[in-house]
């Protein structure tokens, strides 16, 4: 029976556990692709409940990113606003007593240029309560006009004033926040894909041999 010799050993299993860590960061980056192709498309509006949020101004789909533990890859986001759009919950007014909530795109659009101004407006909007007090909506003032051409009754064309009188925010103290998650669909995505384990034996074989090892990984 031939004889091994296992005591020169410790060298070639520091080399598998390195180059496992960047087979793993390998798939980590191929997920990290798929969280961020899934993102849904669509400016100021909410994503469809339960399917990943879409990607407004891109921070969160930008904020993917992939780090090794040890001999393994940590894939995920470090925006605090991630965790509530992955899991869903309650959001609450922390800063001020009412959160603003956006009625239409141009309020979405309003709302992230700051024009809510943290609701101290000072006479760009005022409070209405319908509804016995039970709703608070912001309505645009009055006083904040809009002009139009139309043609008059002697067929010229001249300027007609709007009033902006419509609701833009409605005012709530919280506000509960359906899941739109982004991780978990990729992450099950990958689990059992044979295309992951051969990226896998790609990256692990690629670290063997830069670190001498003419050793070639095969997926199982």
């Amino acid at each position: 029976m031939p004889k091994f010799d296992w005591s020169n050993l410790g060298p070639f299993v520091t080399a598998v556990k390195t180059a496992c860590g960047r087979g793993s960061m390998d798939m980590g980056l191929v997920v990290q692709g798929d969280v961020q192709t899934h993102f849904g498309g669509g400016r100021f509006m909410s994503g469809p409940v339960g399917m990943p949020p879409n990607k407004q101004r891109g921070r969160l789909a930008n904020s993917i990113q992939v780090q090794a533990r040890g001999n393994s890859a940590i894939v995920g986001s470090n925006l605090p606003y991630g965790h509530i759009h992955e899991f869903g919950g309650v959001i609450r007014a922390k800063k001020t007593k009412y959160l603003p909530i956006p009625l239409n795109m141009s309020a979405r659009a309003l709302a992230e240029k700051g024009g809510t101004g943290g609701l101290k407006t000072k006479g760009t909007f005022k409070l209405i309560s319908p509804n016995f007090g039970r709703t608070l909506l912001l309505v645009r003032d009055t006083k904040f006009k809009a002009k139009m051409y139309i043609n008059g009754a002697d067929g010229k064309r001249k300027y007609k004033t709007l009033q902006n009188t419509e609701p833009v925010f409605m005012l709530k103290r919280s506000v509960r926040m359906p899941k739109r998650p982004f991780m978990a669909p990729a992450l099950k995505r990958a689990q059992n894909n044979p295309a992951m384990v051969r990226v896998f034996a790609v990256g692990t074989t690629k670290g063997l041999a830069k670190a001498g090892f003419r050793v070639q990984v095969v997926p199982a």
